[in-house]
């Protein structure tokens, strides 16, 4: 697996809500590619899949309840994870009922 953080550059002020459709062409571009994922974890540390603008409100609804982190200027106060679209693997799904 492969795991790499970076720090992008959004020409909004971090006061206003991003839209979803915004935030998935501004990584595709960044990582050159087409198919990936938009996701975020939660206040329990699971990895939530974004798949529309409701799902970013939720996002930023839920950053504003997390520990108040000391943040660079000008930063939103969310981090967004990119993951292939066939990579369920980081997804918490323990608490699955498995039956047979």
């Amino acid at each position: 697996d492969v795991c790499e953080m970076r720090d992008i550059a959004i020409e909004e002020d971090v006061n206003c809500k991003p839209l979803f459709k915004e935030l998935l062409e501004l990584m595709r571009k960044e990582f050159q590619e087409e198919d990936i994922i938009l996701n975020y974890r939660d206040i329990e540390g699971d990895m939530i899949r974004l798949l529309d603008d409701e799902d970013v409100d939720l996002m930023l609804l839920q950053s504003k309840h997390k520990d108040k982190l000391l943040t660079k200027k000008n930063f939103f106060p969310w981090q967004l994870h990119i993951t292939c679209s066939d990579d369920l693997e980081v997804y918490n799904t323990s608490s699955w009922d498995r039956r047979k």
